[in-house]
């Protein structure tokens, strides 16, 4: 099992990737939207982050 990343706006994700956020916790990657948009699944719902963007 792959390890969780620290979300970061500037970080890119993929498809599958785990991902820890300081507010909404632990989700993955379930799709990518576009090249500065990913949606990720945590605990209580799916949600739109930024993604590629300088911090």
């Amino acid at each position: 099992m792959r390890d969780f990343r620290q979300y970061r706006v500037s970080e890119i994700f993929n498809e599958g990737d785990l991902v820890k956020h300081s507010k909404f916790g632990e989700g993955v990657v379930t799709r990518i939207l576009d090249q500065r948009k990913v949606e990720i699944l945590f605990k209580d719902e799916p949600r739109t982050l930024a993604q590629g963007l300088t911090d």
